[in-house]
């Protein structure tokens, strides 16, 4: 099976593709929907700028008192 290299991001890159990405949202859908549809689809487009994405991630986290 062959495997297709990670390629690595800079800020930069993460950041202009995170914005262009909820702008292009915002713009096609408008206000008004359920947050869940804005994150879908702000998914499907970072997936299609070549992102690889996981959803909802779970990280141990501790309080110190």
């Amino acid at each position: 099976m062959a495997t297709t290299p990670i390629r690595k991001f800079s800020v930069q890159e993460v950041s202009h593709a995170v914005i262009t990405a909820a702008m292009r949202v915002h713009c096609e859908l408008g206000p008004g929907l359920l947050e869940s549809t804005y994150v879908a689809c702000l998914q499907y487009e970072l997936v299609n700028a070549g992102f690889d994405l996981r959803n909802r991630l779970v990280f141990p986290s501790s309080i110190v008192k």
